[in-house]
């Protein structure tokens, strides 16, 4: 029993003094590897001088940094952009600086900016004025006047034809008054038609055509 604690005790001691060499030298390894304070300085000095940043042209017009997450929430910015303005002394200020531009070049970017906020923006409250009622009623009436000329120029029925001749010998129940005014309304509607010249819509040009309802020869131009 003597000498098998006296070999579990010289064992124990023996791990134990591995254990205190690979300490050891680990601690040694880490000390070689670990830079002088010299070498941590002069690798720092070469990071720095290796970074070199340049501004592009759009940057170096920019006179502040646009902010990631904006001041303002969409809907308040857009019931309330039109209304930014300057300051002025009038308000109060005793003293008004501008940093990066001058006062009249602040007062262009602005409304330059509130320009280009309205062809983006959504307008909830927007009324409609009397000034465009009243252009809306008269193109409307318009386009329906247009519509009504589309259908009729194609509809045989409401074509203006002349009336047809009476055969030789056939008696006429009028008087020699009424049967001269029809047959000089016949020859009129005639000549009407034979002096209307041909024309294919087609072929014009749409800016030359001063009567969109009629191209010259009686058909719209609007027609197809």
């Amino acid at each position: 029993g003597a000498r098998r604690e006296e070999r579990e005790a010289k064992k124990a001691k023996e791990d134990t003094g591995a254990s205190e060499d690979v300490a050891e030298a680990k601690d040694e390894v880490a000390e070689e590897q670990k830079p002088e304070e010299g070498d941590e300085e002069k690798v720092e000095e070469e990071d720095e001088e290796q970074i070199v940043v340049e501004l592009t042209e759009a940057e170096k017009q920019l006179k502040f940094k646009r902010p990631v997450v904006p001041d303002l929430t969409g809907k308040v910015l857009a019931d309330s952009y039109f209304q930014f303005t300057l300051p002025s002394k009038e308000e109060g200020f005793d003293e008004i600086v501008y940093e990066w531009q001058a006062q009249a070049e602040s007062g262009s970017y602005l409304s330059k900016w509130i320009a280009e906020k309205k062809l983006t923006q959504r307008v909830d409250d927007i009324k409609i004025s009397d000034w465009f009622r009243e252009k809306l009623g008269d193109w409307t009436k318009q386009l329906g006047a247009w519509k009504k000329a589309q259908k009729d120029f194609k509809n045989p029925a409401k074509k203006v034809k002349p009336p047809p001749k009476k055969p030789a010998g056939e008696a006429a129940e009028g008087g020699e008054g009424e049967k001269a005014e029809e047959a000089e309304k016949g020859e009129d509607v005639a000549m009407e038609e034979e002096e209307k010249p041909q024309i294919v819509a087609a072929d014009l040009d749409v800016f030359d055509v001063e009567n969109v309802a009629d191209i010259g020869s009686g058909e719209p131009l609007f027609a197809n």
